[in-house]
């Protein structure tokens, strides 16, 4: 299992035990018998997890500490609203405490 598969996890155990609905979006290529092929209807680029927030819709691009956004990540990224690169579960957690602030402001 790659490293980022292992953030990946964490982070979809943390949002789901937060009571965050999530889930991981397939990645585009498919292991059929030991080959590797792409999804048809699935573009190169799109974020690892989806995430229900709050009735908002978030995405989270999970890459490790020396994981670069590719060319197709960034094209796909700048075409949605609420794509976030994340490195770690105190990454999500700051950001959505953040957010929290930001679209639910106590007055």
């Amino acid at each position: 299992m790659r490293e980022e598969d292992i953030i990946e996890f964490a982070i979809l155990e943390w949002l789901n035990v937060q009571g965050h609905f999530s889930f991981k979006i397939p990645d585009q290529r498919q292991n059929i018998d030991g080959v590797y092929r792409k999804h048809p209807w699935q573009p190169r680029g799109i974020p690892d997890i989806c995430c229900i927030w709050k009735h908002k819709t978030l995405f989270f691009e999970v890459k490790t500490d020396k994981g670069r956004l590719s060319k197709y990540q960034k094209i796909i990224h700048g075409k949605m609203n609420d794509v976030y690169v994340v490195r770690s579960i105190a990454e999500v957690e700051h950001l959505l405490s953040i957010l929290d602030q930001v679209h639910y402001p106590k007055f």
